[in-house]
């Protein structure tokens, strides 16, 4: 997701972006969030008002974007930002919330590796020698969130950590 903000009580959603690897799958929405966004964000992202003034709600983008994640693993970096937000965003929408099962890349790699100074995307992206990638618009980083996953399975292999529910395990210790 992109946010308005990185306070989860009144951050809003502007863009989902969703990429299966194994499922081709790429969608993205930008989302209207009801109000202005701030400045100092979209000069992060690079989406301002001009950009969403005609995007859907959340209430009807979210729909979609569970339809499409069904009961599918959900990878993400930083993870538990952006549940917050969506738990809240569907809470404000007046629809159902259902947490998916989700692995986050971030805790992943402090598993591998913890000495790391940076857990961005785009220094664990370096660091596991990927390229560059449009980083702070959602398509952008749900790609390169896969890429990183793929690059550290074998970095958790040699940690004993060989199958999702082990990497759940780990991440929740």
């Amino acid at each position: 997701t992109e946010t308005t903000g990185l306070d989860v009580r009144s951050a809003r959603i502007i863009e989902i972006g969703l990429h299966g690897r194994h499922v081709a799958l790429d969608w993205s929405s930008l989302v209207h969030p009801g109000g202005p966004i701030p400045e100092r964000s979209s000069a992060i992202h690079g989406i301002d008002d001009a950009a969403v003034a005609d995007a859907p709600p959340f209430a009807t983008v979210w729909p979609e974007a569970e339809a499409l994640i069904g009961a599918r693993l959900v990878l993400g970096h930083s993870l538990g930002f952006d549940m917050a937000i969506l738990r809240r965003e569907c809470t404000a929408a007046g629809l159902p919330w259902r947490e998916p099962v989700w692995l986050d890349t971030r805790l992943l790699a402090l598993l591998v590796e913890a000495r790391l100074p940076d857990f961005s995307l785009s220094a664990l992206g370096h660091w596991l020698g990927l390229p560059p990638h449009g980083a702070h618009r959602a398509l952008a980083d749900a790609r390169m969130t896969a890429a990183i996953f793929e690059a550290l399975i074998p970095r958790l292999r040699e940690r004993g950590v060989h199958t999702v529910g082990e990497a759940l395990a780990a991440c929740r210790r």
